[in-house]
């Protein structure tokens, strides 16, 4: 939930996205550092997939952004998004 992730703000905001999104995240994570001195953003970038298999095995992730919905959805079933703060916002495309 966002409250886990507020009161961790010493530590590294962790994002695991599509590969495809690695320049656009790069930019933002630069700027949102920038802006927010306590939170730094993590990223791990790969294939989709292989990201949900990590978050699945137990990875420790924050942010999830993936190429489709499809991985979100695989998620969803298995009732690991949490209702309220698990909103999709972008997918790789």
């Amino acid at each position: 939930p966002i409250t886990d992730i507020i009161n961790r703000m010493n530590e590294p905001l962790r994002i695991a996205a599509a590969i495809s999104l690695t320049e656009t995240f790069t930019e933002i994570g630069a700027l949102f550092a920038q802006a927010e001195a306590t939170t730094v953003p993590k990223f791990t970038f790969g294939a989709s997939g292989i990201l949900l298999t990590q978050i699945l095995a137990g990875g420790d992730i924050d942010i999830f952004a993936p190429a489709s919905p499809d991985e979100l959805m695989a998620l969803q079933k298995r009732e690991l998004l949490h209702p309220k703060t698990s909103i999709p916002l972008v997918y790789a495309t």
